[in-house]
């Protein structure tokens, strides 16, 4: 069975029902909002969720999206964008799912939190004086062992 759907701009869609049911042949379609990552943030969904997950996405958006639903999260990937990525041309693309699920868990593990200059400059002060402790701290120890022996 067809089913023919008019989108607002005026264009329609026809989709075949049999390739959206469930296990039970049920086809159900409901009216549902896309919304961004960091809008969704805070937000406890009824049903199940869908992200098209981008290479951009770090693990803070990926623990946000995948835990936003009641029930299932479900995250589609392209594969080419983890093939380009990592530089793999069309024709050399990964052998195996298993690579780019890899890649993947890579991809939701880090963070790529962003740190303001500032941060920096304290970060190198800090590193600084923790250095030129530890050289003072040395010295005094040297000095403490001479005038032991």
């Amino acid at each position: 069975m067809l089913l023919t759907i008019a989108l607002d701009d005026g264009r329609t869609v026809t989709i075949k029902q049999s390739e959206y049911c469930d296990d039970e042949k049920r086809f159900h379609v409901v009216q549902a909002y896309a919304s961004t990552v960091y809008s969704a943030q805070g937000t406890t969904i009824d049903g199940d969720t869908f992200t098209y997950y981008s290479t951009a996405m770090d693990r803070s958006a990926s623990y946000v999206e995948g835990s936003r639903a009641k029930d299932k999260a479900w995250f589609f990937v392209n594969g080419q964008e983890l093939d380009a990525q990592c530089g793999k041309s069309e024709s050399e693309k990964f052998s195996n799912k298993a690579s780019r699920l890899d890649l993947l868990a890579r991809n939701m593990k880090s963070n790529r939190h962003k740190v303001m200059a500032s941060e920096y400059l304290d970060e190198l002060a800090n590193d600084d004086f923790e250095r030129n402790s530890e050289k003072k701290l040395g010295a005094s120890k040297e000095q403490e062992v001479s005038t032991f022996l």
